[in-house]
């Protein structure tokens, strides 16, 4: 083989495996299509479930950044964290709590918010994010066991 052969041989395979690998890369990009939540209203205390699909999202972090929705400024609730254990779907399932609710809870805003997450995955050039739909989170319905006195007996 003379050494112009060789050149082009290594050239070649050069370019093969640059287009391999940069196909490749480009697939296990993860791209978020959906965002949502397993029930459209809850009170405090009950569970429900949060749920993200994707493409390509097999083992990829996903943060869900969860919201009061307000006129002007949201209100920052938290955070929780998982991992895509599959390329399409994420899911986990919260409560909220009163201290939660008093977070979120502005002056004026009735017996119950209304509470958005968003979720987010990668970051900078990589990162891809959707909003979730709106959940109304109400306050325990009456009936529920409330403390008003109490008394001391020797």
């Amino acid at each position: 083989m003379s050494l112009i052969q060789k050149t082009i041989f290594i050239v070649l395979v050069f370019l093969a495996g640059f287009l391999v690998f940069s196909d490749s890369s480009a697939q296990q990009q993860c791209q978020l299509s959906s965002a949502s939540w397993g029930k459209q209203t809850v009170s405090i205390g009950e569970k429900v479930i949060m749920t993200v699909n994707g493409q390509n999202c097999n083992g990829f972090w996903l943060s869900l950044n969860i919201y009061e929705d307000d006129t002007v400024d949201d209100d920052f609730l938290g955070t929780t964290q998982l991992t895509f254990t599959n390329n399409t779907q994420a899911t986990t399932e919260i409560a909220f709590t009163q201290a939660s609710y008093d977070l979120g809870d502005d002056v004026g805003e009735g017996s119950s918010e209304e509470i958005y997450f968003e979720a987010v995955v990668g970051s900078g050039a990589t990162e891809s994010k959707k909003i979730s739909s709106i959940l109304t989170l109400n306050q325990p319905s009456s009936g529920a066991c409330q403390l008003s006195t109490g008394e001391w007996h020797w």
